[in-house]
Formats: C-alpha cells, structure tokens, sequence
C-alpha cells in the first residue's frame, strides 16, 4: 500500500502542475481513502490507480476535464467527500479500544493518543478550518507526525521502508 500511495502521490503532483487543474487529485484520494477503510489487496489498488490515472491522463490531454468539472455539481463532489470521510471515522473508530466505546479511565484519556489529544487536535481543525493564514491539514499532519516519533522513539524496533 505504501509504494502505491507514494507514487500516486507523485502522479498527482505532476498531472496537477502539468495541467493546472486540482481535480485529478481527488480520485487518488478516494482510492487511498477506500482502500484504507476497507481493506483493499494491493492488486486492487494498482488496478484502480492505473485505471484511474489513465482516464484522468486522457481528461487533462484532451481538455475535457474542463467540461467535466463544470457538468458535475459541487454538491456531488462533498458529498462524495463526506461519504469518504465517514468511512475513515468508522474504521478510525473500530480501532479504538473497547471497540470504539469511550472509556473513562485515566490512561485512556492523559496518552499521546488519547481523547485529550484527539480533542485538541478536532478543536483546532474546527476553529481554523476556513483560515487562510493557518494551514490546518499541515499543522495536524506535522503534529501527528511529531507524536508518532515520540512514540516510535521510546521502542527499540527500527523503521523498515
């Protein structure tokens, strides 16, 4: 999963500087978002990457991802987004312990990834979510990427790629 996400991630810089058009991003995310919440095989997700960089290649080639952009509603486009966010908060869920029931003991909450931190960090993506000048998406991303080195940092296993 790891390759498929890194050069998908890779294609959607080039195809969005090449073409100067945001929407051949969101498929790719839609690939990684369903294939994380339900478990796609790798094969699955190549397929579907090849898939949809081919037809997304042809869209911005011939300039029809123009067209498409302005047939298909933006309602469609959150919704699709919404959909896909749920499903993430569903498997996010499941992945908790106690089967995603809250608890209310003292280690559940005072960890790096307890509620406390959970809560934090939904209170700043809520509060800043329409700032220009804060960039939300990366100041959570660096922040779980620092706790996630803090942990990893207190183990004696090494990071294999």
């Amino acid at each position: 999963l790891g390759p498929t996400l890194l050069f998908s991630g890779i294609s959607n810089i080039l195809t969005g500087v090449t073409f100067t058009v945001p929407m051949c991003v969101q498929p790719m995310k839609s690939i990684a978002t369903v294939a994380l919440a339900d478990g796609l095989t790798n094969p699955q997700i190549m397929a579907s990457g090849i898939l949809t960089g081919s037809i997304v290649f042809l869209l911005g080639i011939t300039n029809l991802i123009v067209l498409v952009n302005s047939i298909v509603p933006n309602a469609v486009v959150r919704g699709l987004q919404l959909g896909l966010g749920l499903s993430l908060f569903k498997k996010a869920a499941n992945l908790l312990p106690n089967d995603g029931k809250p608890s209310w003991e003292r280690e559940m909450w005072v960890q790096w990834d307890g509620y406390t931190t959970a809560s934090v960090a939904l209170a700043f993506a809520l509060v800043f979510v329409r700032s220009s000048k804060v960039p939300t998406a990366l100041c959570l991303f660096l922040f779980g990427i620092t706790i996630a080195a803090i942990r990893f940092s207190d183990t004696d296993e090494y990071l294999e790629f």
